[in-house]
């Protein structure tokens, strides 16, 4: 029996390349995953900032108000474009559903529920307006329900629930 060391050769050079391509995807899906909870981290960070807190305490109040607010509105506007920010590293993959939704959704049931007339108003004049805030929206009722069940109160949320929430939200930057 005679080794065809062409075809050794040959074997074991297609081993090295699929090595190399199993290291190479581990390694990006690996620093994928990390750019992620870097970017997510940031996000947090700026959310709870203070600039921020003041916009959402203003935007809460804009919203508790016995009139309704019509857009623009840029208090409210500034705050729904960060979570319209959020949907389009969403629709981009920058980031995964399940970070976003573990990170903001809460707050995301809550703002998308108090400004709902508000977000559709805007969406009416110009489609592209919201628009990835409402797919967010969507995908976080989605997890929801399959992470914490159909009786989630985030999605059951009353105007009673709504109000206490946005309260809150005023009272964190007087």
């Amino acid at each position: 029996m005679q080794i065809d060391w062409n075809a050794v050769i040959a074997l074991t050079g297609l081993v090295t390349a699929i090595t190399a391509v199993v290291a190479l995807w581990t390694t990006v899906r690996s620093s994928s995953t990390l750019m992620q909870i870097e970017m997510i981290t940031h996000l947090e960070d700026r959310y709870t900032a203070d600039e921020i807190v003041k916009v959402r305490a203003e935007a809460a109040k804009i919203l508790l108000a016995p009139e309704k607010p019509k857009a623009p509105n840029s208090i409210l506007d500034r705050l729904l474009i960060f979570y319209e920010f959020l949907g389009l590293l969403k629709r981009q993959k920058a980031l995964s559903d399940f970070m976003i939704w573990h990170s903001f959704s809460t707050d995301i049931f809550y703002y998308t529920a108090a400004a709902k007339e508000y977000i559709f108003e805007s969406h009416s004049w110009n489609r592209a307006v919201y628009a990835d805030l409402i797919k967010l929206h969507e995908t976080m009722v989605k997890i929801e329900k399959k992470e914490a069940g159909i009786h989630s109160p985030e999605l059951n949320l009353s105007k009673e629930d709504i109000r206490v929430f946005l309260e809150s939200e005023a009272k964190a930057f007087p």
